[in-house]
């Protein structure tokens, strides 16, 4: 999609502006769902607590199938008509296991794919949300 140098951009200026620790993580094309859960259980493990901020992003694809829709959809690709390509996994699974999780800490979430917005429609537990894009568009990296 094109997001790598945004988000190298972002990170850059978390590390060094706000001296916040970063990582980057590349979500798989095989086992997506499984390996970005297993992914983020670790990473909730070692990064919880207090005076914890995790602040997680996602540059992508994403499709709902409506406000009362009891799945989201991310993907890597999408074709002309925004329609999800390949494989995708569906986000409210991991927001739920994420949400139930043992190892507390405010959470920021920021999303930039479309329909971002549906990420508050599934109950936050006092996170934090910033949606990149709105409801049925079509995100582009054309910064122009």
């Amino acid at each position: 999609m094109g997001v790598g140098r945004l988000e190298e951009e972002l990170l850059n200026v978390f590390s060094g502006v706000y001296l916040f620790q970063v990582e980057s993580y590349v979500v798989p094309l095989v086992g997506s769902g499984f390996e970005l859960i297993a992914h983020l259980s670790d990473w909730y493990k070692k990064h919880h607590g207090e005076n914890i901020l995790r602040i997680i992003i996602y540059s992508g694809h994403a499709a709902s199938a409506g406000t009362t829709s009891n799945h989201w959809d991310l993907a890597g690709r999408a074709d002309y008509n925004g329609r999800l390509q390949g494989p995708k996994l569906d986000w409210w699974p991991i927001r739920s296991m994420l949400n139930d999780s043992d190892y507390v800490a405010d959470t920021c979430f920021i999303f930039d794919c479309c329909s971002a917005e549906s990420l508050a429609l599934g109950g936050s537990d006092g996170d934090e949300l910033i949606a990149a894009a709105g409801w049925n568009s079509t995100a582009s990296t054309d910064i122009r």
